[in-house]
């Protein structure tokens, strides 16, 4: 069951900044998620979003600032209990599962917020909650299928089910649409909408650099470029032509159809990418 937060505020970013090796990667960032909302940090490679997800969900350091999360501030705060109440769905963990594990087991990895079932192999009332998510998420009839051996959409379903098993109250996502083809892409797309509004109390963070990967839910948007905010608000507010241009240092035209958000370059202006 998600917890309320008596400030209203899934992620507090305060004057946030992250060094490495004195190379600075995010300078004085400050932002609030409110809770509930689904937010998106938007921006090209490089510009520090994945790093600034791994400061929030306590996986990497931060050189100044204060990061709150969920209420608590990191830094003192037990990050292991934290992170029992943060899913996070990043495909680039790959590499670190165990060769056979199939889906079932992998889901029920995220009642402990690990990767294996070596060491703690899952009770039958977690397998049991991994079936059922992974039928909400379309793929009840994969749940003994060898992870490894799924295509990439389905994959990404299952770090979806995963993140989503132990009931957290903020879901973290990294560039999940990355490698999908259209089909894939638009399936997990639909899919998380649907899981994420059967939980209400639910808020999302999810970083990308496509437009396209914008869920029509979407509340907040935040523009970074070279480890800085270009603009954050309401995505109405943010998703202008103008400001993706500067984010993207590329000229570009932004169309919203049917709640859905897309970037047009025509090729009259690719002379000026040569």
């Amino acid at each position: 069951m998600a917890e309320t937060n008596q400030n209203g505020w899934a992620v507090e970013l305060e004057d946030v900044s992250i060094h490495y090796v004195k190379q600075p990667v995010l300078e004085t960032l400050s932002w609030r998620i409110r809770q509930g909302n689904v937010a998106v940090v938007l921006g090209p490679n490089g510009c520090g979003k994945s790093t600034l997800l791994r400061a929030v969900t306590a996986y990497g350091h931060y050189s100044t600032g204060t990061i709150r999360v969920l209420g608590e501030t990191l830094g003192q705060v037990d990050v292991h209990s934290l992170r029992r109440r943060i899913g996070v769905v990043d495909p680039q963990l790959l590499p670190l599962l165990d060769s056979g594990i199939t889906a079932r087991e992998l889901v029920a990895t995220g009642f402990r917020a690990i990767l294996t079932t070596y060491f703690a192999p899952p009770t039958s009332d977690e397998l049991a909650a991994a079936d059922q998510i992974l039928a909400e998420a379309g793929l009840a009839d994969r749940t003994n299928q060898v992870f490894q051996s799924m295509s990439s959409g389905q994959k990404t379903r299952v770090w979806l089910a995963r993140a989503l098993v132990h009931a957290p109250d903020l879901l973290v996502l990294d560039e999940p649409t990355a490698d999908l083809d259209l089909l894939a892409r638009e399936r997990l797309l639909a899919t998380l909408q649907a899981m994420v509004q059967r939980r209400r109390e639910l808020s999302v963070l999810m970083v990308t650099h496509h437009l396209e990967d914008i869920l029509p839910i979407t509340s907040q948007v935040m523009l970074l470029r070279a480890g800085q905010v270009v603009a954050e608000g309401s995505p109405e507010r943010v998703l202008t032509s103008n400001l993706i241009t500067r984010t993207f240092d590329c000229p570009a035209e932004v169309r919203q159809h049917d709640q859905r958000w897309h970037l047009h370059v025509s090729p009259s202006q690719w002379n000026q990418l040569i």
